[in-house]
């Protein structure tokens, strides 16, 4: 299974060197291991007395305290980056200024995941608007993909769903040139059918679907993500299957489809035990109804 680029930060070596670099990195990998106690260790050992260094001092330190479900003090954390970050951009030097770039374009895109979880959706968007800008101009395709996706979550949560289709559309964009394609392709399909399905627009949802569906099962097979993938595609599908039968056409086919899909994703999701226990009983509920819809269908053209 892929391994996401943490954050889309700059590379280490453009702005850092010595033994910060290493304490940056050794932080970095500790927190994607979950070692937290290990990140602070190493983030302790940062010295800031350079100004980009201590700008990722606050960064990392703003990161163990969201991992630590400390929203408070890592909003100040990240706020703080981004204000000594902008002290220390050079715009004559260019790997500098573009380092300065996507460190501050990480810290606005935790502050809007913040703000978002906090509902301050207005703040959350214009903090990911500031990271999608600023990645852009660093030309940073993963970084552009992530805040595309973010600023699609924003509006979805204000329930501004045109808005979120076409941010979705722009991330599967982005996740072309991006360091895992297929992936995030898939990522950004799966969510553009979901809206999709919320603004009717079925046909549209189960193409996605079906696009994000054939993505994962061949680069992320047997993964929870994958599972979730293919639960989409069979809600997308029933969805279908509802609006053949509401205009008087057969959809036993595409029930039988549905069905398919759903007891699918229902056996691999089962595989990971108890580690979705809502996804499995939401699949359970679709599965009666599509079978429920299937039987009555049949008996209608039968008679």
């Amino acid at each position: 299974m892929h391994r996401l680029k943490h954050y889309a930060l700059p590379p280490l070596g453009t702005a850092t060197e010595g033994a910060n670099s290493n304490h940056i990195a050794q932080a970095i990998r500790a927190m994607e291991e979950n070692r937290i106690s290990d990140a602070k260790s190493h983030i302790k050992q940062i010295h800031a007395d350079i100004l980009l260094h201590g700008a990722w001092k606050y960064f990392l330190e703003g990161c163990t305290f969201l991992i630590e479900s400390d929203p408070d003090r890592a909003e100040s954390c990240f706020e703080q980056c981004i204000q000594q970050s902008a002290r220390s951009t050079d715009p004559n030097t260019y790997k500098l200024f573009n380092a300065v770039d996507l460190l501050q374009a990480a810290a606005f895109e935790k502050l809007g995941f913040i703000h978002r979880r906090q509902e301050r959706l207005e703040d959350a968007k214009r903090n990911h608007e500031e990271a999608y800008e600023l990645r852009k101009r660093s030309n940073s395709p993963d970084g552009c993909w992530e805040s595309a996706i973010s600023l699609g979550l924003d509006a979805v949560v204000a329930r501004k769903f045109e808005e979120a289709r076409n941010w979705f559309h722009q991330a599967t964009e982005h996740a072309a040139t991006s360091s895992v394609p297929y992936i995030l392709e898939a990522i950004a399909l799966e969510h553009l059918a979901i809206v999709l399905i919320e603004l009717h627009q079925i046909e549209e949802a189960v193409e996605a679907a079906e696009q994000a569906s054939d993505l994962r099962r061949t680069h992320d097979p047997g993964s929870v993500a994958t599972a979730l993938c293919e639960a989409t595609l069979g809600r997308a599908q029933l969805r279908l299957a509802q609006k053949h039968i509401e205009q008087g056409e057969s959809a036993n086919p595409l029930l039988e489809s549905t069905l398919c899909s759903l007891r699918h994703a229902h056996d691999e999701l089962s595989a990971f035990g108890p580690a979705c226990p809502r996804n499995l009983g939401l699949l359970n509920e679709q599965i009666d109804f599509a079978h429920r819809l299937l039987q009555s269908t049949s008996e209608t053209y039968c008679g």
